[in-house]
């Protein structure tokens, strides 16, 4: 999947942050940019700049410190303890605004990396360094996944959001050098269950933004099954959910997205003939199986496996147990109009 271009990772992924409002702004640069590293280091430092002039957002800190005088609360207990009021101090702790908040912390720590990030171009480097030293009053921080779990966002710092995500990405993909002096990329498109996870978000927001006939959703259904026993079995199965389920008044369509470097997979007893991964089919033809006992028209609901590729085309029309099926691949290595058409054409609608 390499071969995608720049441009068009950048669309995908803002599609799948649901800010495809900024990729329309930001990814104007991206024809200037022969890589995703450059792309990306661009989008952030030109989403810090715009930070930095609206303003950092700051919120309030507990400090403690030894003061000459009175301030905030009086910590009598470490002030005796300390013997601190021989020294004519008192030891008192007071919330403070500060810009030294964990977004922040993320966003130099981000900046301070890619700085030392070698297979960088030198000028971005110096670009993330020169940025990273406007926020001199934040602190560098040992950067984990973890950290961006315990973001929150409210009205006044939504617009972190989008930055948020930009670090995440830059994070997952900046890997230690073996000295441990400074990190390396490593091309986030070679990454299976990342990049899986992205184009399954990728397409489910690419329909709920760009069209309205169709109501998009998640289906969590249940096993259309009985207990032979014990009725506490039932809790032991696995909870089915589509990846993309888009519902109009006389229409339903099932999408199951996958992400492989091949689409097709070698036929079984050396056939020289690929196929269509069982798996996949199966996963897909048990979501259609068990909406048949819901309301029309789920009940006659349709399905689409639909892959990504650069090379091979591939689409396949089946009818199967009264269900049509479609199996088929989406080129992500041509003009993003001609991919917006081809996603519109998957529902057999105008773009």
């Amino acid at each position: 999947m390499s071969a995608i271009p720049v441009q068009n990772f950048y669309y995908i992924f803002c599609y799948a942050w649901s800010r495809f409002d900024i990729g329309r702004k930001a990814v104007r640069g991206a024809e200037n940019s022969p890589d995703v590293l450059e792309l990306l280091t661009k989008v952030l430092l030109s989403e810090v700049r715009t930070a930095i002039r609206r303003g950092l957002d700051r919120s309030y800190i507990s400090r403690y410190e030894d003061l000459g005088a009175p301030k905030g609360r009086l910590i009598f207990a470490e002030t005796v303890k300390r013997n601190l009021l021989n020294q004519m101090q008192v030891h008192c702790g007071f919330d403070e605004l500060s810009h030294n908040v964990l977004h922040n912390q993320i966003i130099k720590t981000t900046l301070v990396n890619l700085s030392r990030t070698w297979n960088l171009d030198q000028s971005l480097r110096d670009s993330t360094k020169t940025t990273s030293y406007k926020l001199d009053d934040v602190d560098e921080i040992r950067l984990r996944p973890s950290h961006f779990r315990r973001l929150t966002f409210h009205r006044n710092n939504a617009h972190y959001d989008f930055l948020m995500k930009l670090c995440e990405l830059i994070s997952a993909c900046l890997l230690p050098e073996e000295k441990g002096n400074g990190f390396f990329f490593s091309q986030v498109l070679n990454d299976p269950d990342v990049m899986g996870l992205v184009f399954e978000d990728f397409v489910r927001n690419f329909y709920r933004i760009e069209q309205n006939e169709y109501r998009v959703s998640r289906d969590r259904m249940r096993w259309d099954v009985s207990a032979a026993n014990d009725e506490e079995d039932l809790t032991k199965l696995p909870v089915m959910e589509t990846d993309t389920s888009l519902t109009s008044k006389d229409r339903k369509i099932v999408i199951e997205t996958k992400f492989y470097k091949q689409t097709l997979k070698p036929g079984a007893w050396g056939s020289e003939t690929k196929k269509v991964s069982s798996a996949n089919l199966y996963q897909l033809f048990s979501y259609l199986k068990n909406m048949e006992q819901q309301p029309y028209p789920a009940n006659k609901a349709e399905g689409v496996l639909l892959y990504p590729t650069v090379d091979d085309e591939l689409d396949l029309n089946y009818q199967i147990q009264g269900h049509k099926l479609r199996v088929k691949t989406i080129n992500l290595d041509q003009d993003w109009q001609d991919i917006r058409r081809d996603m519109f054409q998957i529902l057999d609608l105008a773009s």
